[in-house]
């Protein structure tokens, strides 16, 4: 497959990140548009240029329908994922779903049992994988071995207030912090330790919704490993503070900051080395060209549903068994 026809469910902000995403990449294009609303798919397929004739739907099976449609963003509230992620498998149609997976295990376990029995690609939008200073800081941490890891904390606040005022709302979300950030900043540090810590075998979370009373405003994750190693994850939304981390191994502090603010101030250290890199704006095409490779070669996206669900899993604190087997 040299071009991959890529349509888009739900077009709010993120989806506008994908959009311009596809506008620079050669094999990959802007195919259609699915919202409730059509007049808003219509206006959104208009701004990028779709190639089709009427690239605006409001029925999500006609949208689906499309023989030429190869792949879908799910971009849509995180409390809708698992139906249009089951709706899109059923259809043949590969997909990228936004971060988080879903809302609850039993959701994400039928997303998973759609997968694997169409057999299409399913990758999870964690954008900060393809952050070229984490990445490195990964491939350090994979290839020396890091098998004396004893701690990692993650602290990450940005004014999503009025970005996802939506989320603030339970009846409208399941999470407000842990969504906009906790999530990514857990992905980070089970992409991190997992190859020398061993799973996840218990994990709590404390929340705080003290200013607006609806869903977490602060929140902080806290993780023990198979290893012993430990892990805590703080994220807000009340104040703004670009990503930092501190990984401690027996011999050595590694430490990132201002990982999210301006290209020129970020910053990694492994003792008194600083890590060599050079940040780009382009996440997001990394993120559809890891979902092309996957669907070409038959191959694995770099975030699988797998490890999608294992997020969630941690995100709700144990509600369910973490050691639970799935295929991968």
């Amino acid at each position: 497959m040299e071009r991959l026809n890529v349509g888009i469910i739900g077009p709010g902000r993120v989806a506008h990140r994908f959009a311009a995403a596809c506008e620079n990449l050669d094999n990959i294009h802007l195919w259609s548009v699915a919202s409730r609303d059509r007049e808003r798919a219509k206006v959104f397929a208009e701004q990028y240029k779709t190639l089709v004739p009427c690239p605006a739907y409001d029925d999500i099976h006609a949208f689906l329908a499309d023989p030429q449609l190869d792949a879908v963003v799910i971009a849509v509230p995180d409390e809708l994922h698992a139906q249009y992620a089951i709706l899109a498998a059923e259809q043949g149609k590969h997909m990228l779903i936004e971060k988080p997976l879903c809302t609850n295990v039993q959701d994400g376990k039928r997303i998973l049992e759609a997968v694997k029995s169409t057999g299409v690609k399913c990758a999870i939008g964690y954008h900060l994988r393809w952050h070229a200073g984490l990445r490195k800081l990964a491939q350090h941490l994979h290839t020396n071995g890091a098998k004396d890891i004893q701690h990692m904390q993650i602290h990450w606040a940005h004014q999503f207030i009025d970005e996802a005022k939506w989320r603030k709302a339970p009846e409208n979300s399941k999470w407000w912090s842990l969504t906009v950030l906790g999530s990514h900043s857990l992905d980070i540090v089970r992409w991190y330790l997992l190859p020398s810590c061993g799973e996840v075998i218990e994990a709590n979370i404390t929340t705080t919704n003290n200013q607006f009373q609806g869903n977490d405003e602060s929140s902080l994750i806290s993780l023990k490993f198979e290893s012993g190693a430990t892990a805590s994850i703080y994220s807000s939304i009340l104040y703004s503070s670009p990503l930092k981390l501190d990984i401690y191994t027996s011999d050595t502090h590694i430490k990132g900051r201002n990982l999210t603010g301006s290209m020129d101030e970020r910053c990694i250290t492994i003792g008194e080395s600083a890590l060599d890199f050079q940040c780009e704006q382009n996440l997001y095409e990394k993120e559809l060209l890891d979902l092309h490779k996957a669907i070409v070669l038959d191959g694995s996206p770099e975030v699988t549903l797998y490890e999608g669900l294992r997020n969630i899993q941690c995100m709700l604190g144990f509600e369910s068994d973490l050691r639970e087997a799935y295929d991968k």
